[in-house]
């Protein structure tokens, strides 16, 4: 061997030598992103969570929409930011070096999986176990089953994770004021004819356009502030739309100072139109089948259960269809 080699050597085993004393600190590579999705080419991330049924969000041509059971609603920007945000870098603490991955959360009763797609391709694929606070701070266990490693990753994950359809959809029936409504039309089964009633500011009332008789003002705010009371109810997803004209117990129709139409309409559930499957009734809590259904025009997409049977009772019960001689305005 050449002197000028046995030098080179001596350098480079010298310098070696030195870096163990070097006050430098190297990064492990668990410390950088694990997960990092490029979330502009994304297309679609289904979830699997335990003990619900599949959830997928998926890019359409007017923005994001979630879908389960058959059942789509859009999401806004704030539902989605939380999730892409992750996505765009989930950070892991450590590595995890474990023979019992079951004692971690990896079961198939309780792991938690999530497949990002771009188109039809997978672009990153993880499961999700327990959650747990480490140096007080938040943190969950994820594997990467394609080579099977286990990581702390940073955040409550599943929490982010863990979404059905209902944290999506609008929860509210309607949301009109009360104070802007000029012209009600009111359909009953019974009679089966629409009567139409117009606010008269200068007399205080509201005077039918068909029939010779008025309604107080007093009686008619405190009805329309009723309905907001249907707010809150919980979604009748079981509901069969194909039985709506025979089962439709009243509708109301609402037109506001800006000539804006609100159409809102009650359902009575009977035999045979009480469904078959209440599995996602007990999902929701319900201890006896809803007996009214209700469907407002500003929120199309969804049917509600109005479990608060007296407020619909007297919201339809016919209030406004007295002797016209008690209502006839002189």
């Amino acid at each position: 061997m050449k002197n000028k080699h046995l030098v080179l050597l001596f350098l480079i085993v010298l310098t070696l030598g030195l870096l163990r004393y070097l006050p430098v600190r190297y990064r492990p590579v668990f410390h950088n992103d694990l997960i990092r999705v490029d979330t502009v080419a994304m297309t679609q991330c289904i979830v699997v969570v335990p003990g619900q049924s599949e959830i997928s969000i998926e890019r359409s041509e007017t923005g994001w929409v979630a879908d389960q059971n058959g059942r789509v609603a859009p999401l806004t920007g704030a539902d989605m930011a939380p999730l892409l945000e992750a996505l765009a870098g989930i950070r892991a603490l450590r590595r995890v070096k474990t023979g019992l991955p079951d004692s971690l959360g990896f079961t198939p009763g309780q792991q938690l999986k999530v497949q990002i797609f771009n188109g039809k391709r997978l672009m990153e694929y993880f499961e999700l176990g327990h959650e747990l606070r480490t140096n007080d701070q938040p943190a969950t266990y994820l594997r990467l089953p394609m080579h099977k490693g286990v990581y702390l990753a940073e955040g409550h994950l599943r929490r982010l994770f863990t979404r059905t359809l209902d944290d999506f959809r609008p929860k509210s029936v309607l949301w009109v004021s009360p104070a802007s409504v000029r012209s009600i039309g009111i359909w009953q089964a019974q009679a089966d004819t629409l009567i139409v009633f117009e606010k008269n500011d200068s007399l205080r009332c509201w005077g039918a356009i068909n029939f010779p008789y008025t309604l107080s003002d007093d009686s008619v705010q405190n009805w329309l502030g009723l309905l907001h009371r249907l707010n809150g109810s919980p979604f009748a997803d079981n509901f069969d739309e194909s039985q709506d004209k025979d089962s439709r117990l009243a509708a109301f129709y609402l037109k506001t100072a800006d000539s804006s139409e609100l159409a809102l309409q009650f359902y009575l559930l009977k035999p045979p139109n009480i469904p078959e499957d209440l599995s996602g009734l007990r999902r929701q809590h319900w201890q006896h089948l809803p007996v009214y259904v209700v469907h407002s025009s500003q929120n199309p997409m969804n049917y509600f259960a109005a479990p608060d049977t007296n407020l619909v009772r007297f919201l339809c019960s016919g209030w406004w269809s007295a002797p016209p001689a008690e209502k006839q305005h002189n």
